[in-house]
């Protein structure tokens, strides 16, 4: 009867969650439950597209997904290699077999929404299995339930982070139920869950770094291997398979990642004590030296699917987070990645995706797990993820929800812990419904930032029109990484940049086109055009070019204007009459010059 009360009321979580996402969704005045045409852009436009692709394939591998040819002309892309799928799958099977009449970006929006609610059982299961006790795995369920950071994907379609997140957190969970029972498939398990997230996200892999680091910490402290309990070494097994066999981590190099070090650093002492006595003293030298020398074997053999991640850390590091006035002290791919949701995170910012009530609770936890036996291995193992957390929010904005994922479990297994457990217990449910109130304004209060208001998204939708009506479908289009893949979700015609840049190709690209665009003449511009890209048509957006990318293309913040005799100069002027005089280009299509936001213009290379 206790398991079925349990389930029900997982399911109630779970449910919730979903309805709150999708509601806050569907409410806001920027998503159109109707046409996706204006709405999608960015990143959500190419995993639509991909989608699409999937279900035109009735649901499985495309037969061209090897050599993809309209992502990223002139070149042929491989999809599986370079694009973690998952959720694209699961979208077009919903829309497939439960679709029906319902637009393609509906379906995803209320599946996502729903995979993404399921976080809320591996955190009841973590916080359960780790305690000992349904009560506080019900508060730090809760707790989590009404935390804004575990909310900041509502409405960005697609998205990976909702998929892996939640494996991640059912990996956590099937983890500290295996610690409990002892058993390989349990293990194996939690393997296979933390396997699945590293498929689905290209960031995963830090997240499982930031997991492994913290239990390496832990082993040295203790001069105890994290694997020394029998079977648990089993969790590796899953995630090695999937470095062997998926696609994407093998062509990232899973197998000789930071984790893959930190992983064999972490069995090393384990599997020389099988054969002779070793010292904790011996044991700490022995992790050091392995993963000193994994470190940089690894790194001699690593592909570059990272080097931007590495350039943009060391360069938030050296300017203590706040971008440089000039952005040529950092590199090209630093300032690319610099942007966005990958922006420095202010900590008033954390507080607030946090809500001031779990940030209490935490640092109530910090205190009272400083004090001598006031921790267990348990609670040291969430504490230390809440804390790496932090940092790691502060550096990417987008990283918050790693706060909103660990921060109750571990303020829940600290307070479980208390002695005087009623009043442990009344403390926290008293700020548990805290959070409940800060979360409601919250809800109340959001708006989605990657969609257009209305007049944009009519100006977005007029733009696919003409384009579908007077461009040729195999006419590749070279533009900004926003508005380029709305035209490839739309339209199908192939593009030049595409705003996933893992690759050093696609990094590539992307140096080339801004570069050329802001300090390159028109002449320049065109050249690169016709023998780089292999492409006759530039589609110019005023604000995404201008205000968005102008410092990824070296420009200094204080220049307000293009300089001067740039491609940028000719292309972002305002007059028809100056756009019809640009040398080598013909203006094809204007649109209108007073909606904010989009300012669309597009070209094609003259004979």
């Amino acid at each position: 009867m206790q398991r079925l009360l349990v389930g029900l009321g997982l399911c109630a979580l779970v449910l919730w969650g979903a309805w709150i996402r999708a509601h806050t969704a569907l409410a806001d005045p920027n998503f159109d439950a109707h046409d996706a045409r204006g709405m999608l852009r960015s990143d959500p436009a190419l995993l639509y597209y991909l989608t699409e692709r999937i279900l035109e394939s009735g649901g499985g591998v495309p037969v061209d997904f090897g050599a993809e040819t309209r992502i990223q002309h002139p070149f042929a892309t491989d999809v599986p290699a370079e694009f973690p799928l998952g959720a694209e799958f699961l979208v077009a099977w919903a829309q497939r077999y439960l679709g029906g009449a319902t637009p393609l970006h509906v379906t995803a929006l209320w599946v996502m929404a729903g995979v993404a609610a399921l976080a809320v059982v591996g955190i009841f299961l973590w916080a359960c299995q780790a305690s000992g006790s349904l009560a506080w795995g019900a508060l730090a369920a809760l707790l989590a339930l009404w935390t804004p950071a575990n909310y900041r994907t509502i409405g960005f379609l697609l998205v990976g982070e909702d998929l892996s997140l939640t494996l991640f957190a059912l990996h956590l969970g099937w983890l500290a139920w295996a610690l409990r029972s002892g058993r390989a498939r349990d293990y194996l398990l939690s393997g296979l869950c933390v396997a699945g997230a590293l498929a689905t996200w290209h960031a995963a892999s830090f997240v499982v770094t930031l997991e492994l680091g913290v239990l390496l910490l832990g082993s040295l402290l203790a001069g105890r291997s994290a694997f020394a309990l029998p079977r648990s070494a089993l969790v590796l097994v899953p995630p090695a398979l999937f470095g062997l066999l998926v696609p994407v981590l093998r062509a990232n190099g899973l197998l000789v990642s930071p984790a893959a070090a930190l992983s064999l650093a972490l069995l090393a002492p384990e599997f020389v004590r099988r054969r002779r006595a070793l010292s904790p003293a011996a044991g700490r030298m022995l992790v050091a030296g392995v993963l000193l020398l994994t470190l940089l074997g690894f790194g001699a053999l690593a592909p570059s699917s990272y080097a931007h991640v590495h350039q943009v850390v060391w360069a938030k590091l050296a300017h203590l987070g706040r971008f440089p006035d000039d952005p040529n002290a950092i590199s090209f791919d630093a300032r690319l990645l610099w942007q966005g949701p990958f922006e420095t995170l202010s900590w008033a910012g954390i507080l607030a995706w946090s809500g001031w009530p779990l940030t209490l609770l935490l640092y109530l936890a910090v205190g009272l797990g400083m004090r001598r036996g006031a921790t267990g291995g348990a609670e040291r193992f969430a504490l230390g993820l809440a804390l790496v957390a932090l940092p790691a929010a502060w550096m990417f904005a987008r990283l918050s929800v790693l706060v909103g994922l660990f921060a109750p479990v571990a303020a829940a297994l600290v307070f479980a812990r208390l002695p005087r457990r009623r009043l442990a217990l009344a403390g926290f449910g008293a700020l548990t419904l805290a959070q409940a109130g800060v979360f409601a304004g919250f809800v109340r209060e959001h708006r989605i930032e990657w969609y257009l208001p209305g007049p944009a998204r009519s100006e977005l939708v007029r733009l696919v029109e003409w384009v579908c009506a007077n461009v040729p479908s195999d006419e590749p289009i070279a533009g900004d990484f926003v508005n380029s893949t709305a035209l490839l979700a739309h339209t199908h015609n192939p593009i030049v940049l595409q705003p996933k840049y893992e690759t050093e190709r696609s990094r590539r690209q992307a140096e080339a086109f801004l570069t050329t665009f802001f300090q390159g003449t028109s002449a320049e511009l065109a050249e690169l055009l016709r023998a780089h890209f292999r492409c006759r048509y530039l589609l110019v957006d005023r604000y995404v070019l201008w205000q968005l990318s102008r410092l990824t293309a070296g420009l200094r913040a204080d220049e307000r204007a293009p300089r001067a005799g740039t491609a940028a100069a000719a292309f972002l002027a305002e007059t028809d009459e100056e756009l019809r005089a640009i040398p080598g280009f013909e203006l094809l299509y204007r649109g209108a010059r007073d909606v904010a936001g989009a300012d669309y213009r597009l070209f094609r290379l003259r004979d």
